[in-house]
């Protein structure tokens, strides 16, 4: 899947649906999630609020902004700006006011993170990571992240 500019606002998906894009897995020859230079603005569904994808993806100077994860439900993670499943690079971009009802205000990723010239800012969970929650290595640099808040008493485990 490859998605190259454009803006995605207020969009809705209810019950267990997904966001603005949602992928549930890709097929070769090209198994990854491609977004570039996109805009998600204002958008909401269960388990991430602009994105859910389940296979490798790469964010190239994307935004998400003020997105919504209701977290509602045992299978729901959260990721107010985007949920993924698989090895996630972002190269540039900003996550900002996003809010999960479960973990990761921003992003929720089950897997490996690079984030490099990214900025979290102002995203807020419940549970755990107001920022980034991510179930395996991550590696960030030239990072900026602020006024990130985790709600519960495990805010600061986790993650970001």
């Amino acid at each position: 899947m490859w998605v190259t500019g454009g803006r995605f606002e207020y969009n809705r998906a209810l019950a267990a649906a997904k966001g603005a894009i949602f992928s549930n897995g890709l097929a070769a020859p090209h198994p990854i999630a491609v977004i570039t230079g996109t805009v998600f603005i204002t958008n909401s569904s269960n388990n991430g609020g602009a994105i859910s994808i389940a296979n490798n993806t790469w964010l190239t100077n994307t935004q998400f902004l003020s997105n919504t994860a209701f977290g509602v439900g045992g299978s729901a993670n959260g990721g107010g700006g985007a949920y993924i499943s698989g090895k996630t690079t972002v190269s540039g971009g900003r996550f900002e006011g996003n809010y999960s009802g479960k973990r990761g205000g921003a992003l929720y990723n089950n897997g490996d993170v690079e984030a490099n010239n990214v900025d979290f800012i102002g995203n807020a969970a419940v549970t755990y990571a107001g920022a980034v929650n991510v179930t395996g290595n991550a590696t960030m640099m030239d990072v900026t992240a602020t006024h990130n808040r985790a709600l519960a008493v495990k805010a600061a485990q986790y993650g970001l």
